[in-house]
């Protein structure tokens, strides 16, 4: 009988299968334990010098911000500090340049929502000191920017407001209608006029203008309130708010921010299908509109505003020097209405 085959007393080597589960368990502990020993020494270890001891761990990065504690931002000097923040802002501008735009649009969009939510809940002062701070970091980048920097931003406003007209003017709206704003215009303007003193005189040369502030003086002015209790008008009624509300105007179709409008009535055959209560017209486009503003029913003699509509006539020649003190302006302002009447 050739050849030699073992029999079932003799010991057989051991199989394949045999041999990887050996290796499989002996992997297995070895990696189970140095977790557990990366696990034990990594607290005791420095932020910058712990070294990853499982591939799972994220490789140390010179170019990525370290993170430290508040103790450890406390106690660094400011040197420290400066290079800190200067690695930190290097590393963002490099972040964000290699963005592509799905990533940018995400993260705006984070920030979008987050400061939506920070500012629905942040209180008076706070949004006051955050307003202040923006308004020192723009004056002092202002003041430091070159005359192409200069160039360079004036030509993105521009831009700006080209490729959203409705946005700007909305966001000037809204600015504008703010308590603290709108003391700082009237502010300005006052400024204005004393350095100008003929800009509001050439203002009043225009008709619209003069029929505008002479109806308001007549119809809205404390001692002239008889007219609007007494006069009735066909389509409108004056309405005087305590403060400046905003309304759009039916006539000149704009947006007026304006303490005294003229309500238009509802018309029967519309009150079912349309509401009417909410149209307004400004007083100046009232004022300029004959058909409108002449009243229905009056009593005793109508004002010259109401009779003529060339009226009132432009101020004279010597009321546009720069010298004329508003009192003087006022007393030659009747002294004109009494010669009118004359006349």
């Amino acid at each position: 009988m050739s050849g030699w085959y073992p029999t079932d007393t003799e010991s057989r080597p051991p199989s394949t299968s045999a041999l990887f589960s050996s290796s499989c368990r002996w992997f297995k502990s070895m990696f189970s334990f140095a977790w557990v020993f990366s696990q034990s020494v990594r607290p005791c270890l420095r932020p910058w010098t712990r070294t990853p001891f499982l591939p799972s761990h994220v490789s140390f990065s010179s170019t990525r911000p370290i993170a430290i504690t508040r103790v450890q931002r406390e106690q660094e000097s400011e040197q420290a500090r400066a290079a800190r923040l200067a690695r930190k802002r290097q590393y963002e501008k490099t972040r964000l340049a290699n963005e592509n735009d799905q990533e940018r649009e995400a993260r705006l969009f984070r920030q979008r929502q987050y400061n939506k939510l920070r500012r629905a809940n942040e209180t008076a002062e706070a949004r006051a000191a955050r307003l202040a701070r923006m308004h020192e970091y723009r004056t002092a980048c202002r003041e430091c920017e070159t005359d192409k920097q200069r160039q360079e931003r004036l030509a993105r406003e521009r831009q700006a407001r080209a490729d959203s007209p409705q946005k700007f003017l909305a966001y000037q709206r809204k600015f504008g209608r703010k308590p603290e704003n709108r003391e700082k215009t009237k502010q300005k303007n006052r400024e204005y006029r004393k350095k100008h003193p003929g800009v509001e005189h050439l203002q009043h040369e225009q008709l619209s203008i003069r029929r505008a502030t002479r109806l308001v003086e007549q119809v809205f002015s404390g001692r002239s309130k008889t007219i609007a209790n007494t006069y009735t008008w066909k389509t409108h009624t004056p309405v005087s708010f305590d403060d400046k509300v905003e309304h759009h105007c039916t006539a000149c179709h704009r947006f007026r921010f304006l303490k005294h409008w003229w309500k238009e009535k509802s018309r029967p055959e519309t009150t079912e299908t349309s509401s009417n209560h909410d149209r307004y017209m400004c007083s100046r486009c009232f004022a300029n509109d004959w058909n409108l503003v002449v009243p229905e029913t009056f009593s005793g003699r109508l004002p010259r505003l109401f009779t003529s509509p060339d009226y009132p006539p432009p101020f004279r020649k010597e009321r546009l020097k720069a010298n004329k003190s508003a009192h003087d302006i006022k007393k030659q302002h009747e002294e004109d209405e009494k010669e009118n009447e004359r006349s």
